[in-house]
């Protein structure tokens, strides 16, 4: 969510930053099969 803040789209546009983004969702993903595994205990 970007509530209070602009969110930085001409980051992403470029390769460098797209790169970045992809592996900012895949480190969410990773944390997010922890969280549920570890709940699931």
């Amino acid at each position: 969510t970007f509530e209070g803040r602009k969110p930085k789209t001409y980051y992403y546009l470029t390769k460098k930053g797209r790169e970045k983004y992809l592996e900012y969702i895949k480190t969410i993903e990773e944390i997010l099969k922890i969280a549920r595994s570890e709940r699931g205990k």
